[in-house]
Protein backbone atom coordinates (compact mmCIF):
# COMPACT_ATOMS: atom_id res chain seq x y z
CA UNK A 1 0.00 0.00 0.00
CA UNK A 2 1.90 3.25 -1.13
CA UNK A 3 -0.36 5.81 1.24
CA UNK A 4 1.76 3.88 3.93
CA UNK A 5 4.91 4.78 5.61
CA UNK A 6 7.63 2.49 5.51
CA UNK A 7 7.56 2.70 9.45
CA UNK A 8 3.64 2.03 8.96
CA UNK A 9 4.25 -0.98 7.21
CA UNK A 10 6.88 -2.49 8.65
CA UNK A 11 5.07 -2.02 12.36
CA UNK A 12 2.10 -4.41 10.38
CA UNK A 13 4.23 -6.40 8.97
CA UNK A 14 5.78 -7.52 12.49
CA UNK A 15 2.47 -7.66 13.80
CA UNK A 16 0.83 -9.86 11.30
CA UNK A 17 4.19 -12.35 11.71
CA UNK A 18 3.41 -12.22 15.07
CA UNK A 19 -0.35 -13.63 14.63
CA UNK A 20 0.73 -16.16 12.06
CA UNK A 21 3.69 -17.46 14.39
CA UNK A 22 0.67 -17.52 17.33
CA UNK A 23 -1.79 -19.29 15.42
CA UNK A 24 1.58 -21.72 14.34
CA UNK A 25 1.93 -22.22 17.99
CA UNK A 26 -1.68 -22.92 19.00
CA UNK A 27 -2.54 -25.09 16.18
CA UNK A 28 0.58 -27.25 16.85
CA UNK A 29 -0.55 -27.05 20.67
CA UNK A 30 -4.01 -28.60 19.49
CA UNK A 31 -4.98 -32.08 21.04
CA UNK A 32 -7.56 -32.41 18.83
CA UNK A 33 -9.29 -31.20 15.07
CA UNK A 34 -11.84 -29.24 16.92
CA UNK A 35 -8.70 -27.13 18.62
CA UNK A 36 -7.00 -27.04 15.10
CA UNK A 37 -9.75 -25.49 13.86
CA UNK A 38 -10.48 -22.93 16.25
CA UNK A 39 -6.84 -21.91 16.29
CA UNK A 40 -7.00 -21.54 12.86
CA UNK A 41 -10.02 -19.80 12.61
CA UNK A 42 -8.69 -17.62 15.48
CA UNK A 43 -5.37 -16.78 13.77
CA UNK A 44 -7.21 -15.85 10.70
CA UNK A 45 -8.95 -13.88 12.41
CA UNK A 46 -6.12 -11.61 14.23
CA UNK A 47 -3.92 -11.61 11.00
CA UNK A 48 -7.43 -9.77 9.22
CA UNK A 49 -7.53 -7.22 12.01
CA UNK A 50 -4.21 -6.13 11.32
CA UNK A 51 -4.92 -6.23 7.75
CA UNK A 52 -8.28 -4.06 8.31
CA UNK A 53 -5.86 -1.42 10.32
CA UNK A 54 -3.72 -1.35 7.85
CA UNK A 55 -6.56 -0.38 5.18
CA UNK A 56 -7.84 2.28 7.80
CA UNK A 57 -4.28 3.85 8.55
CA UNK A 58 -4.00 4.54 4.75
CA UNK A 59 -7.05 5.49 4.24
CA UNK A 60 -6.25 8.37 7.37
CA UNK A 61 -2.78 9.21 5.51
CA UNK A 62 -4.87 9.68 2.26
CA UNK A 63 -7.13 12.09 3.90
CA UNK A 64 -4.48 13.59 5.49
CA UNK A 65 -2.66 14.14 2.06
CA UNK A 66 -5.51 15.82 0.98
CA UNK A 67 -6.42 18.03 3.82
CA UNK A 68 -2.88 19.39 3.15
CA UNK A 69 -3.35 19.72 0.09
CA UNK A 70 -6.53 21.76 0.17
CA UNK A 71 -4.87 24.16 3.14
CA UNK A 72 -1.59 24.62 1.38
CA UNK A 73 -3.72 25.43 -1.88
CA UNK A 74 -5.79 28.02 -0.13
CA UNK A 75 -2.92 29.85 1.67
CA UNK A 76 -1.21 30.13 -1.64
CA UNK A 77 -4.59 31.47 -3.33
CA UNK A 78 -5.00 33.91 0.26
CA UNK A 79 -1.25 35.40 -0.17
CA UNK A 80 -1.74 36.54 -3.55
CA UNK A 81 -5.27 37.79 -2.85
CA UNK A 82 -4.20 41.40 -2.74
CA UNK A 83 -6.35 41.48 0.50
CA UNK A 84 -5.07 43.23 3.51
CA UNK A 85 -2.26 41.74 6.02
CA UNK A 86 -4.97 41.72 8.64
CA UNK A 87 -7.52 39.81 6.58
CA UNK A 88 -4.97 37.59 4.81
CA UNK A 89 -3.74 36.77 8.44
CA UNK A 90 -7.05 35.83 9.67
CA UNK A 91 -8.13 33.53 6.80
CA UNK A 92 -4.97 31.46 7.19
CA UNK A 93 -5.74 31.29 10.93
CA UNK A 94 -9.59 30.19 9.91
CA UNK A 95 -7.50 27.36 7.46
CA UNK A 96 -5.51 26.32 9.72
CA UNK A 97 -8.19 26.17 12.35
CA UNK A 98 -10.29 23.99 9.71
CA UNK A 99 -7.38 22.02 8.42
CA UNK A 100 -6.56 20.78 12.24
CA UNK A 101 -10.13 20.15 13.19
CA UNK A 102 -10.41 17.93 10.14
CA UNK A 103 -6.98 15.96 10.96
CA UNK A 104 -7.90 15.70 14.53
CA UNK A 105 -11.12 13.65 13.58
CA UNK A 106 -9.54 11.38 10.41
CA UNK A 107 -7.42 10.60 13.27
CA UNK A 108 -9.67 9.55 15.92
CA UNK A 109 -11.82 7.75 12.76
CA UNK A 110 -12.49 4.43 13.59
CA UNK A 111 -13.75 2.98 10.15
CA UNK A 112 -12.56 3.61 6.47
CA UNK A 113 -16.00 5.28 5.87
CA UNK A 114 -15.83 7.88 8.61
CA UNK A 115 -11.95 8.85 7.52
CA UNK A 116 -13.50 9.37 4.03
CA UNK A 117 -16.59 11.11 5.05
CA UNK A 118 -14.08 13.78 7.92
CA UNK A 119 -12.15 13.98 5.15
CA UNK A 120 -14.93 15.30 2.85
CA UNK A 121 -16.37 17.46 5.09
CA UNK A 122 -12.63 19.00 6.02
CA UNK A 123 -11.63 19.46 2.18
CA UNK A 124 -15.11 21.36 2.03
CA UNK A 125 -14.77 23.17 4.84
CA UNK A 126 -11.34 24.83 3.42
CA UNK A 127 -12.26 25.31 0.03
CA UNK A 128 -15.24 27.25 1.25
CA UNK A 129 -12.28 29.53 2.79
CA UNK A 130 -10.87 29.48 -0.82
CA UNK A 131 -14.29 30.66 -2.50
CA UNK A 132 -14.60 33.40 0.32
CA UNK A 133 -10.58 34.85 -1.02
CA UNK A 134 -11.90 34.64 -4.33
CA UNK A 135 -15.31 36.64 -3.71
CA UNK A 136 -13.22 39.22 -1.33
CA UNK A 137 -10.48 39.44 -3.66
CA UNK A 138 -12.33 39.61 -6.64
CA UNK A 139 -14.63 42.71 -4.71
CA UNK A 140 -11.48 44.56 -4.05
CA UNK A 141 -10.16 44.22 -7.84
CA UNK A 142 -13.59 45.75 -8.91
CA UNK A 143 -13.77 48.52 -6.39
CA UNK A 144 -9.94 49.09 -6.96
CA UNK A 145 -11.19 49.50 -10.83
CA UNK A 146 -13.96 51.72 -10.26
CA UNK A 147 -11.98 54.44 -8.06
CA UNK A 148 -9.11 54.14 -10.79
CA UNK A 149 -11.71 55.03 -13.28
CA UNK A 150 -12.68 57.56 -11.28
CA UNK A 151 -9.62 59.21 -10.68
CA UNK A 152 -8.86 59.02 -13.98
CA UNK A 153 -12.14 60.80 -15.36
CA UNK A 154 -11.67 63.30 -12.81
CA UNK A 155 -8.12 63.97 -13.67
CA UNK A 156 -9.19 64.46 -17.41
CA UNK A 157 -11.99 66.56 -16.23
CA UNK A 158 -9.65 68.63 -14.24
CA UNK A 159 -7.03 69.05 -17.22
CA UNK A 160 -9.82 69.70 -19.73
CA UNK A 161 -10.88 72.27 -17.35
CA UNK A 162 -7.27 74.19 -17.65
CA UNK A 163 -7.29 73.58 -20.93
CA UNK A 164 -10.58 75.40 -21.58
CA UNK A 165 -9.59 77.76 -18.94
Amino acid sequence: NTSLTTAQKDAYKVQITNAATDAKNDINQATNVADVTTAEDAGTANIAAVSDAAKLQAAKNDGIAKLDEAKDATIAQIKQSGLSADRQTALINAVNEAHDTAVDQVTADTTIAQANQDTTDGVNTINGIAGTVTEESEALQAAQETAQNAINAAAEAAKNDINNN
